[in-house]
């Protein structure tokens, strides 16, 4: 049998044992924690940002479609020139409205 001295030392280990194996339980629980905090802060950030580049993107298409549309109707080409124009300002139009949208969002939120 144990004396009372030699079980105080196996209760401290014990303990002590014990309470290393909640600290680390506990460190790895606020690891995680923190990680699922900052994914939740970083994908709204990344989110807007995803939207205002697709809005760039969109008026970035209607200046060179813009482009083209110039460049197709100064050349001198069988085009029927009127189509050319109307499809293209139309294209133009098209993307330079949902690019302002797609802009406005992130603007107002």
């Amino acid at each position: 049998m144990l004396n009372f001295q030699d079980r105080l030392v196996v209760w401290n280990f014990l303990c002590t044992f014990a309470m290393s194996n909640r600290r680390e339980k506990a460190k790895v629980k606020s690891q995680v924690l923190h990680n699922q905090q900052r994914r939740e802060e970083v994908k709204p950030i990344q989110k807007e940002k995803l939207i205002y580049e697709g809005g760039k993107f969109c008026l970035d298409m209607a200046k060179l479609i813009l482009g083209g549309v110039v460049l197709g109707s100064v050349m001198q080409q069988n085009v029927n020139v009127w189509l050319l124009v109307s499809i293209g300002l139309g294209a133009v139009l098209a993307f330079v409205i949902f690019g302002f949208i797609l802009i406005g969002k992130i603007k107002n939120n």
